[in-house]
């Protein structure tokens, strides 16, 4: 292509992009009022519900985006859960946090501190095993997220096999609850 061409070509380019700015195109749009539209300010008074408020409580049985299908089901264990929960336990979980839960890994001691903790020891061992799920698909502390890596189940089924190497680090402690 020659060089007065390429000019053309960028002038062309230049001038849809102005185009694409301006005010005028699309006769019969008000481009202005589409974006400044009325809103009310969060904790704000609003005169359009009857109690005053801009924010509204969600209606009730309301389920987030988020909890999904996970916090209308209920979840069994059973001995195959937990083996499924040790399989995926190995393969995502055991290089930080150690074979046995306790922390002690050769990456977490290349780690920078703080250093991943043991899951079979307090604050974690207190913690009911849908807490430990919601850890595992959001993150926690400098643990990223493994909701891409591990479905809901999946993520129930290694709390779960937590929760065993739990009540496994302390035989003389009664069993840890295996439900949610």
């Amino acid at each position: 292509m020659t060089l007065s061409g390429r000019i053309c070509i960028a002038c062309a380019a230049v001038a849809f992009a102005a185009i694409g700015c301006s005010e005028r195109i699309g006769r019969g749009w008000d481009w202005n009022r589409m974006r400044n539209q009325p809103r009310y300010e969060p904790y704000r008074g609003s005169a359009f519900f009857a109690d005053g408020k801009a924010m509204q409580l969600p209606p009730v049985g309301t389920v987030s985006r988020e909890r999904g299908a996970e916090s209308v089901t209920r979840f069994v264990v059973n001995d195959a859960v937990i083996a499924q929960g040790a399989v995926q336990y190995h393969v995502y979980c055991a290089v930080c946090h150690g074979d046995r839960g306790d922390g002690v890994s050769i990456v977490a001691s290349n780690m920078d501190p703080p250093r991943p903790p043991s899951l079979i020891a307090p604050p974690v061992s207190l913690m009911p095993a849908r807490v430990i799920a919601t850890a595992i698909a959001n993150g926690a502390g400098t643990m990223p997220s493994f909701a891409a890596e591990l479905a809901p189940a999946d993520r129930q089924a290694v709390a779960a096999y937590v929760r065993m190497l739990q009540s496994a680090a302390t035989p003389d402690a009664p069993p840890a609850p295996r439900g949610r």
